[in-house]
This record gives C-alpha cells, sequence and structure tokens, in this order.
C-alpha cells in the first residue's frame, strides 16, 4: 500500500511541476529558493530533474515540503498536486513504514501546526460519514480557516460544495436567507420561489450529499457568540441518519459553550502556526519575494512568535519590508515585539497587521491607493470588473498586478477580496471623505446593479447581490433606484419578518431596512404588522419626519382588519407625541369600533396616562372610568379605580378619590383584591387629618382579607399611622396581632422589623433585638430573614457588640433563601470584620461566600471584595488575588462583569508585572465589547495605568483611540475627561479646561454635566481671571443647574464663606436628590462652620461605588475625625491606602491631611481635586493648605 502511495506521490508531483512550472529557468530558480542541491543535473530536461529528486529519496525531504506548503497556499484546488498530498495522508496512514512519532511533549498544539493536516483529514474523511451535520471551525482572523476549507473543497471530490458568503457587518436573518436562496438556486436544481421557507429548501438540499460552507459566519452571531436564534434552531433539527449534506462554519470568533445545541455540532479550533512550521512557511514567502536576507535566521523564530504564528501576518510583513527594514518595522509596534513571547492577543496582533499594513501603502503607487481605498466599502469578493468600474483611468491591469504581489488584494479562482487589515486602513482613510465615500460606494452600486438590468434578471437568483445593491445605493443617495428593485422581494419581507423582528442597532443597516421596507410597501400591503414593523424602525431612526412618517404607517396597519393591542399602543404613543389630548381621545373611540372590550380596557387606561402626560387630567379620568364601565363585572378593576383616584387626588378632590376608592373597594368583592384601596383611601383620608377613619378603613380591609390573602401590608400601614400620632404602643401591639396572625404560612419579616425598630426608638434596644431573633427564628426554612439579621446587626453594633453583630450578619448569610441576600450579608460581614483589623478572617468569610452563592452575578461581588483584600497582603497574596479574578471570569457570562473584573486584573497586574502587560489585556479584552460603556471604562482604565507610570503620549494614543471608537456614546464624557487629565498632569490646566469646554459642545445637554464637573474643578485650582470667565460662559449657555450651584459653591468657598457655600449646595440637595460630588462640597463647608453633626449626617448617604468610592472614603474618614470620632474612621483610611493601618497611623490625628496631601500620578480625581484647600479651620493648623496648578511642563 504504502509502495503505491509513493507511486502515486511521484507521478502526482511530477504532473503538477510540470504544468506549475513549464520553463527549465523557472524550476531552477524555485529549486534555489527552495534549497534542493541539482549539482550536476541543470543540463537533464526539468521533469527528469523533479524525477530524480523525488526518486532519491524514501520520504519527501524537508526542503521539498517546504516547497509544497507555499505551492499548495498559492494553489489549494489543482487536481494534480491534490492527487500527490493525498498520497502524502496515505503514506501517513500506512503504518509500519511511517517513523515513530514524536514524544508527547513535542507534538504540536491541537489546532495548530502538524494538526491541520489531522483537521483536514478529519473533515474530508470521517465529518461526512460519522460526524454531525455542523461543524465550526474557529480561530483568529487570518489563521488559515478558509485555506483550510479550499483544501477540503480540493480533497473531498465526491461531495458538492455551495458557498455562502456573509457581508461584512451584523447580518439580519432576512440577509442571510436571501444569501442562501442565491446560493442554492445557483448550486442545485432545487426552485425556491418569492415568498417560500428558504430553510425548509436548505434542509431538502441537505438530504443530498453536499456541504454549505458559510464563511464569515461570525457576523451571525452577537457580542456574547450567540449565532441568530433562528439557526440555532434550524441547526438543532439536522440529524445525521437523515440528512448526508453538511454545514461548515468559519468564524473568527468563538462560539458561546453555552448555546442549546453547542454540544450537537463539532467545534474546531485552528490555532496559530508553531514556531517550527511558521518559520519554514514565512522563510517561502521571504525567498519567493527575494527577501530572504531580510530576516536573519537567529531572529527567525522570533519575527514568526511576534507575527502570532498567522500566515496573513507573514504575507503583510514580507511585503511590509519593501518599505522599511526589520528593526525599523519592529519600532512601528514595539510592544507587540515585547510581548512576542507571551500569548499573542487578537488585538495587539492586529494593530501590528495594521501598521504593516500602513508601510507597505507607502511603497504602492498613486492609483493603486486610490483604487484599494475605492474597492474598500465592498463587504464581499468580487470579479474584475470591479477594479475596472473602480479604475477610470484603465490602468487596472498594472494595479491588480501591484496589488497582489504587495498581498494587499487576494484571489481565489476568479473572485477577489481585499486584505481585511488592508480594506479596514483604506475604509477608515476614505471615510474621512464624504464625497468621496459617497463616489466610492456609487461605483459599488453600479456594480452590483448589474445582473438587476439585464432581461434575464432573476430575483431569488440575485438575492444577495440585492443585499450589496442595498447596501451602497443607500450610502450613496440613490434611494430612487433602490425603490425601482426593491418590490421584486415584498414576499421575503412578510414570511422573514414579524411584529416583534429585532431593530437593527447599527445606523446603516437601519436606514437599508427603512429603505427597504418603504419601497416594498408603496403599493400598500394587508399585513399590519409589516406596517408596525415600519413604524418601529423609523422611531427608532428618528430623524427630520420619521415620527411623522412612523404615524402615517401606524394608521395604515390600524385600518386593517386584526390589527392588535400592540399597534394600537404605538399608535396612541405617537399620536401623543405630535398631536393633543383630543386627537388621543379620538384614537381611542377609532379603536373602540374594532378591538374586543377587553383590548379596548387595556388602549383605554394606556391612554389616560398619555392624555394626563400632556396635561389633560380630566379627560385622563374619563377614559379610566370609561374602561371601568367597559370591562365589567368579572374584570379586575383596581388598578383602574386606583389610577382614577390618584389623579383626582393629584387635582385636589380628595373627597371624590376617596368615594372613588370605596367603590372600588365594593365593586372588587371577595372576588378581586382590594388591598390597594384600602391602602390609598386610608393615606387619602389620614392627608386630610382624618386618621381615626383611615386606621378604622385599614382595619376594615384586615377583616376582608381573611385567611385568603395577605394582610401584612395593612397591618404595617396602621401601625405606621398609629406611631405617627403619638400611639406607639398601640402601633406594636397591632404589628404583634398581624405576626400572630401571619402564622407560619405567611412572610411576617416586615411586621417583626418595623416592631422592632419602633421599640429601639423608645430605647427598648434590648427588646428590639429578641423581637428580631424571634422573628428570625419564625422565619425559619420559608421566609427569608436577612433584612431582620440585618438589622439585628446594626442594632447590636449601635450598642458596641461588634461581635456579636458580625455573628449575626454570618448567620443570615448562611440561612439567606436567595443568593442576592446572601451576598449582601456575606460583604458586612466581610467589610466589618476588615475595619476591625481582621482582613484574613475576612478574606476566609468570602471565599466561604464564593463556594456558596450560585448566581454569577452575585459571585463576582464576592470575587472582587476578596481579591482587593488580598490585594493589600503581600506578593504571594496579589497573586491569589488575580488567579481568584481570572477564575470568575471563566463563570461570567455578562460584558459588564468580564470588563469589571479585567479592569482589577490589570490594576494588580500594573502593580505586578508593569503598565505594558496590564494595558494589553485591558486592549484585547474589550475588542469584541459591543456596550460602550462597557468598554469605555477599561480604556479609562488603560490610560490611568499609563498616566501612573508617566506614559503620557501612549495614555493619550489610548484615550484617542477610544474617543474615536465611541464618539456616539453619552460615556465618551468619560473619555474626554481622561483626556484632560492627561493635560492637566503635564501641567498644563489652562488646556485642559479650554479642551474640556470645546468637547462639551460636542455633546448632547443632558450628557454634559460630567465634564462641567470637571471642568470646574480644574479651574478652581488655577484660579485664572481668564479661565474661570471661559468657565462661566460655557455654565451660562449650558442650561445645567446642577453645575451653575456648584460653580456658585465654590466660588463662595475661595471668599471663605463656607455658611453660604453649604446653604447653597444643601438647597440643591433637598430639592433634587443626593448629588455625590456636589454633597461633597456641602459636607465639606459644614466641617469648616463647625456643624459636625450634620456633616456626619450627609456623609453616611455616601455610596461607596467605585466612581467616587475615593472621594467618599476620604471624605467619610475626615469627617468623623473632625467630628470627634477617629476610631471610626480607621477602616475609611484604610479603604484609601488600600491597605491596613499600622499601629502609628492609627495613632495620627492628622493621617486624612498626609493622604490629602499625596496627589497619586494617574488621572482618576483624588480628595485634592476636589478640595484643593484646606482651611486652618479644619485642619487647626497656623496656615491654609492649598493645591494649586503647577505651570505648564518645558
Amino acid at each position: 500500500m504504502a509502495r503505491s502511495a509513493w507511486q502515486n506521490l511521484r507521478q502526482g508531483l511530477e504532473g503538477f511541476l510540470a504544468a506549475r512550472y513549464r520553463d527549465r529557468d523557472e524550476i531552477a530558480r524555485v529549486l534555489h529558493h527552495a534549497e534542493i542541491p541539482v549539482t550536476n543535473r541543470t543540463d537533464l530536461a526539468p521533469l527528469v530533474v523533479w524525477h530524480q529528486i523525488i526518486r532519491s529519496v524514501e520520504r519527501v525531504p524537508a526542503q521539498l515540503a517546504d516547497l509544497l506548503l507555499v505551492v499548495e497556499y498559492e494553489n489549494p484546488d489543482d487536481p494534480l498536486l491534490v492527487a500527490a498530498l493525498e498520497a502524502v495522508d496515505e503514506l501517513d496512514r500506512a503504518g509500519p513504514e511511517d517513523p515513530a512519532p514524536p514524544a508527547p511533549a513535542e507534538r504540536a498544539a491541537p489546532g495548530s501546526g502538524g494538526d491541520r493536516a489531522a483537521l483536514l483529514t478529519w473533515l474530508a474523511t470521517e465529518w461526512p460519514r460519522t460526524g454531525p451535520c455542523v461543524c465550526l471551525v474557529e480561530g483568529f482572523p487570518g489563521v488559515g480557516k478558509t485555506h483550510l476549507s479550499d483544501q477540503l473543497v480540493a480533497r473531498a471530490k465526491d461531495r458538492k460544495f455551495i458557498d455562502v458568503e456573509i457581508p461584512e457587518g451584523q447580518t439580519s436573518f432576512h440577509d442571510l436567507m436571501l444569501a442562501v436562496r442565491q446560493a442554492l438556486l445557483r448550486g442545485t436544481d432545487l426552485s425556491v420561489p418569492p415568498g417560500a421557507d428558504i430553510l425548509q429548501f436548505l434542509r431538502i438540499a441537505l438530504r443530498e450529499p453536499i456541504t454549505i460552507r458559510i464563511d464569515d459566519f461570525q457576523y451571525c452571531m452577537d457580542a456574547h457568540g450567540d449565532p441568530l436564534p433562528e439557526l440555532v434552531e434550524f441547526f438543532s433539527t439536522l440529524k445525521p441518519a437523515r440528512h448526508q449534506g453538511r454545514v461548515l462554519l468559519l468564524s473568527a470568533r468563538a462560539l458561546n459553550e453555552e448555546v442549546p445545541w453547542h454540544d450537537k455540532i463539532e467545534v474546531r479550533p485552528l490555532k496559530a502556526l508553531d514556531t517550527a512550521e511558521g518559520g519554514r512557511l514565512l522563510t517561502t514567502f521571504l525567498r519567493n519575494l527575494g527577501r530572504a536576507d531580510e530576516v536573519p535566521p537567529e531572529r527567525l523564530d522570533d519575527v514568526v512568535e511576534w507575527l502570532g504564528g498567522n500566515p496573513r501576518a507573514f504575507k503583510i510583513f514580507t511585503s511590509s519590508l519593501k518599505a522599511a527594514p526589520l528593526d525599523e518595522l519592529i519600532g512601528a509596534e514595539p510592544q507587540a515585539w515585547e510581548l512576542r513571547h507571551r500569548r499573542t492577543s487578537e488585538a495587539l496582533l492586529k494593530r501590528l497587521e495594521r501598521e504593516l499594513v500602513k508601510r507597505t501603502l507607502l511603497t504602492v503607487s498613486d492609483e493603486g491607493r486610490d483604487a484599494l481605498m475605492t474597492l474598500s466599502v465592498h463587504r464581499r469578493s468580487f470579479k474584475r470588473e470591479a477594479l475596472i468600474l473602480a479604475d477610470p483611468r484603465g490602468r487596472h491591469e498594472d494595479i491588480l498586478r501591484e496589488l497582489v504581489d504587495n498581498f494587499l488584494l487576494e484571489r481565489r479562482q476568479s473572485w477577489y477580496s481585499l486584505n481585511p487589515v488592508a480594506k479596514e486602513v483604506g475604509f477608515a482613510q476614505i471615510s474621512h471623505d464624504q464625497q468621496r465615500a459617497r463616489r466610492a460606494h456609487r461605483t459599488a452600486g453600479e456594480y452590483y446593479l448589474r445582473p438587476f438590468r439585464a432581461k434575464s434578471f432573476n430575483a431569488p437568483r440575485n438575492g444577495a447581490d440585492f443585499i450589496e445593491v442595498r447596501h451602497h445605493l443607500v450610502l450613496s443617495n440613490q434611494v430612487r433606484a433602490l425603490n425601482k428593485i426593491a418590490q421584486d422581494y415584498a414576499l421575503d419581507l412578510e414570511k422573514y419578518y414579524k411584529r416583534t423582528s429585532p431593530i437593527p442597532s447599527d445606523p446603516t443597516a437601519l436606514t437599508e431596512t427603512i429603505v427597504l421596507f418603504t419601497a416594498a410597501l408603496s403599493g400598500g400591503s394587508p399585513s399590519p404588522d409589516l406596517h408596525y414593523y415600519l413604524a418601529r424602525l423609523l422611531l427608532a431612526r428618528d430623524e427630520g419626519e420619521d415620527s411623522v412618517k412612523a404615524s402615517e404607517e401606524l394608521a395604515a396597519a390600524t385600518a386593517l382588519p386584526s390589527c392588535v393591542a400592540d399597534i394600537w399602543l404605538l399608535h396612541l404613543k405617537v399620536i401623543a407625541e405630535l398631536r393633543g389630548v383630543a386627537e388621543i381621545v379620538a384614537t381611542v373611540e377609532q379603536a373602540a369600533l374594532s378591538v374586543p372590550d377587553t383590548d379596548i380596557v387595556t388602549i383605554a387606561a394606556e391612554a389616560a396616562k398619555l392624555v394626563v402626560a400632556k396635561g389633560g387630567v380630566d379627560e385622563g379620568v374619563a377614559l379610566l372610568l370609561r374602561a371601568i364601565e367597559t370591562a365589567g363585572a368579572g374584570y379586575d378593576t383596581t388598578g383602574l379605580y386606583g389610577e382614577a383616584a390618584r389623579l383626582l387626588a393629584e387635582r385636589a378632590d380628595a373627597d371624590e378619590a376617596i368615594s372613588l376608592l370605596r367603590k372600588g373597594i365594593d365593586a372588587a368583592g371577595a372576588e378581586h383584591d382590594a388591598r390597594s384601596l384600602y391602602r390609598d383611601a386610608a393615606r387619602l383620608l389620614a392627608e386630610r387629618g382624618d386618621g381615626d377613619a383611615a386606621i378604622s378603613l385599614l382595619r376594615q380591609g384586615i377583616d376582608a382579607a381573611g385567611a385568603e390573602r395577605d394582610a401584612t401590608g395593612l397591618y404595617r400601614e396602621a401601625a405606621r399611622l398609629l406611631a405617627e400620632r403619638g400611639d406607639g404602643d398601640a402601633a406594636i401591639s397591632l404589628l404583634r396581632q398581624g405576626i400572630d396572625a401571619a402564622g407560619a404560612e405567611r412572610d411576617a419579616t416586615g411586621l417583626y422589623r418595623e416592631a422592632a425598630r419602633l421599640l429601639a426608638e423608645r430605647g427598648d434596644g434590648d427588646a428590639a433585638i429578641s423581637l428580631l431573633r424571634k422573628g428570625i427564628d419564625a422565619a425559619g426554612a420559608e421566609h427569608d430573614a436577612a433584612g431582620l439579621h440585618r438589622e439585628a446587626a446594626r442594632l447590636l453594633r449601635a450598642r458596641g457588640d461588634d461581635d456579636e453583630a458580625i455573628a449575626v450578619l454570618r448567620q443570615g448569610a448562611e440561612a439567606a433563601k436567595n443568593d442576592y441576600e446572601a451576598t449582601s450579608l456575606y460583604r458586612e460581614a466581610a467589610r466589618s470584620l476588615a475595619q476591625r483589623g481582621g482582613r484574613e478572617e475576612a478574606i476566609s468569610l468570602l471565599r466561604q461566600g464564593i463556594a456558596a452563592v450560585t448566581v454569577r452575578a452575585h459571585a463576582v461581588d464576592l470575587h472582587r471584595d476578596a481579591a482587593r483584600l488580598l490585594a493589600h497582603g503581600d506578593a504571594a497574596q496579589v497573586d491569589d488575588a488575580v488567579a481568584l479574578l481570572r477564575r470568575c471570569i471563566e463563570i461570567s457570562d455578562h460584558d459588564h462583569h468580564s470588563v469589571t473584573l479585567l479592569r482589577d486584573i490589570a490594576r494588580l497586574l500594573a502593580r505586578r508585572d508593569g503598565p505594558d502587560v496590564a494595558v494589553d489585556l485591558l486592549l484585547h479584552g474589550v475588542q469584541d465589547v459591543t456596550e460602550s460603556h462597557h468598554a469605555v471604562g477599561a480604556y479609562y482604565d488603560a490610560a490611568e495605568i499609563l498616566m501612573e507610570h508617566r506614559r503620557f503620549a501612549r495614555a493619550t494614543e489610548v484615550l484617542t483611540e477610544a474617543i474615536a471608537r465611541h464618539a456616539d456614546h453619552p460615556t465618551v464624557a468619560m473619555l474626554y475627561s481622561a483626556r484632560a487629565g492627561v493635560l492637566s498632569k503635564q501641567g498644563d490646566f489652562a488646556a485642559a479646561v479650554r479642551f474640556l469646554i470645546g468637547a462639551s459642545a460636542t455633546l448632547a445637554h443632558q450628557h454634559r454635566e460630567r465634564l462641567h464637573t470637571h471642568t470646574m474643578f480644574l479651574a478652581h485650582q488655577l484660579r485664572d481671571p481668564a479661565v474661570s470667565a471661559e468657565v462661566a460662559a460655557m455654565l451660562a449657555d449650558s442650561g445645567d443647574e446642577l453645575s451653575r450651584v456648584l460653580w456658585e459653591t465654590l466660588a463662595m468657598q475661595n471668599q471663605d464663606r463656607w455658611a453660604d457655600a453649604a446653604r447653597i449646595a444643601g438647597d440643591l440637595r433637598r430639592a433634587h436628590g443626593f448629588n455625590a460630588t456636589l454633597a461633597g462640597q456641602e459636607v465639606f463647608s459644614l466641617l469648616c462652620t463647625g456643624e459636625h453633626a450634620e456633616a456626619v449626617e450627609i456623609a453616611a448617604n455616601f455610596t461607596h461605588r467605585e466612581a467616587t468610592a475615593e472621594l467618599a472614603n476620604w471624605l467619610n474618614a475626615t469627617t468623623l475625625i473632625v467630628a470627634g470620632r477617629p476610631d471610626l474612621a480607621h477602616g475609611f483610611l484604610a479603604e484609601c491606602l488600600r491597605r491596613e493601618l499600622t499601629a502609628a497611623e492609627k495613632d495620627n490625628p492628622l493621617l486624612w491631611v498626609q493622604i490629602w496631601k499625596v496627589v497619586p500620578p494617574g488621572i482618576q480625581p483624588h480628595p485634592a481635586f476636589y478640595f484643593p484647600r484646606l482651611p486652618r479651620v479644619l485642619t487647626g493648623l497656623d496656615t491654609d493648605l492649598v493645591i494649586s496648578a503647577p505651570p505648564p511642563a518645558a
């Protein structure tokens, strides 16, 4: 068998080489590059040379194997070469003649190196016979997934392959189906008419031995790796017993392992080439372009690792050597070189490729660069005609050769596609010139319009082309041309779009879908759902007259039969935005003629909210009363009665409201739950001074509730009224009565907690604690007593029994009925332990909590707390903290949690390994994060870490990139603030202030507050009258009341008018609620006036969110120390220092001042940023302490 295989190998190679290299000089050149000795043989005919080389060995020599590797990359579908390689596979399987396999330590990693051949063999032989119907090959972009599948096509002669090409960008199910139908019609004998169920035809096609190949499948997945839900359902129905066909998915993003059908498909990773095979491939690329001397042999392995073992990166690198030598290329992205021996991140490799492409483009002609930018708008591969259209000067052959030779353009048979990184670079450049980008889209549109103008045009056979022509015509403002062809796809809309179909998040995709639906529905549609969906699309875009057009679509939908309540409700909402109260009421009358009574109740109730919002209280009440009347006797109208009574009470008709509530109570009878009506009526009675009647009504409600309904809420309300009139004993007695009535079946924890509070307020803390313990015992296994544990711990701490308080919290955490409460109690107990100096015990308790909770979100909080405490320890504990957080990432199922944990890890790595490792982790971690507010925090931390190491330029680069990526999201304000922070750390406070003033003008009014705050504090430190005037002008134009008041507060502080500052800030807090920044200034001002007790009370309201933790910890510590309670400040000071306090520090009365003085090098605001001056009245020192803005750095 093996001997026959060798014969096949020789014949196949001879045939291939004879066809591929016909000229003897050409063969000699190839042999020379492959370093195959041909001494004294050059006079022989070419075929004889090859024949002698092949016959001289019993295995393919290493040099020839290297040559074949490159030849195979360039000619994956050549049948003669395929025959030779199949013979190699046969030799590999022959057995006895094969050399012994390498030791395990020498084997290639799964999916890399030699395992590629094994994967290819499995795909070609075992998968069609015994494997599942679907296989997904996943790996980095450029790692060779498409090439591997091309090899499979060439080898699997007994199967037909049908390609489905996914355009770049998030793909809708509808667009995917159009592409699938085009592929089926062109690749099979099936006839798939418009409006048909394309998946059903695909299911039929897969009964035959075909393979559907879907490249770039990541565009059918969301950010979490979940595919389109319709595909998940479809793939789950495929059975190998019924379907000979197979589906091959190629993805640059990993599949979410938790999708329901993950265990029913084969997922195969394709990893980077190992150093040895990567070195051979790179060497061959270099030789073929005559640049082998550019990379010394001793540096080859480093270069392979630097390039991530990625074949696409090899090509780009080889081409870029024309522009610059190796060391200069390394200097373009030094971080990647420094980290070459670590696992290469996708983000870092992509950044490196981008820099190399930019270098290569410097060597390309102007015509070549222009063509590349024009072609960069294409989302799919294209034929030569696209390049002809892109080059009106007629040099397309030269351009084609130039781009291909530089690996910027790739060819597969008669199709071309830009190198993805080159495409990204070109697209970024052309996007800066809107007119040029529009021309490029017009050119691409012309290319895709050709089949639509042909006499033989067939809409179903050109569905994928329609997706592209739609995209390019929309972006080139040729909507009229699109309207003419969109009608042919209207039937598909009804099949694949439902009333509840998701709205595209990408603005371009949203506009494309609007244009498609507008054109398809221009002649009307019998489906109200399509009109409704178009209205949703228009409202989501919300540009120009979109609301008016949405109203028209909804009017068309509601005029059709079988229009459901959801459509009427949206119609009402849009009418409320565009018109007045009368039109809303008229629409309800219109709906009443066509919808069931049960729906009109819902519609009238929603309409009531809308008219009330527009000031039509009377009309709102009338609508609610109409809904009550329409509902009839069997309908639960308690909610309608309650809402109508609320409106009556708001317009000061309390008597009428109470009367209506009593009527609602009577209407509810025993069948419906009227407890809310009893409560509302009692409150109104109490508000008008009739407390006895209110309590009497609540007792009536308690009796009416009987044994069937839980009356604990009524007991608590009645007890509250009794306590408010000074009858605390009666209130406690009633609550005890409620506890007895609740029995074991109902949750009486609220009654226990309220009774304990009243007992504590009258000074009977021991009785309160005893009652809470009784409630804890009574809750048993049925009810959650976490609140009782928490309240008991608070009372125990108040009387100085910290040990017992912690024990109660522990008990509550272990007995909690849900993970939320358990987590809260574990964290509170651990915080108490840590504040008392029991850090190790606190860590142990948090680990216990981690093992106990099952909800991942809560486990994240426990991991983070434990890691924070570990980070205060020695180097080994810092390592433990990193490991703990990494384990938590593995179980995290949400972008927010993963990014938050990455940020924590990065902070620790920055301390342990330096900034580059930490920043690389952050930038890599956010690549697949779709929600801007999650990614922005990681960019901010990356800049902060770089600033802490005085890497100003790199921090600026990171922030500039982040701002460009997230410019349309409100959280970009955080990045602008960070950018200003870099300027201020470099000493240029005036430039920082002016940068923020300019950035503020680019944001919507509601998103400017953060920038205004940062601007004011920087100007507060600078104390430059000219800059302050600019800030005042900015605030005057903004209409930002909060910022205006903060600026006035700071001005009062500068004049030592502390009482006025506290009053101004306090007035706004009392009027508009708690704001951390303004409240901080109020507390500080109160301390300076000597109002210590009020300052302590307000400071206690600070939440220790990460955004305000620094301010909250320092301000709480300062407040307690100035107020004479330094013992309670130690925990807050430890948080400021991020470690435990020493004995000397605990005895240091000015530790809070020393912490204030130390301004960290990063950009995160610190106490001195908010309070740049500590007046002597606060510190007791002889002079004020001031931290002023330094002069700009030279």
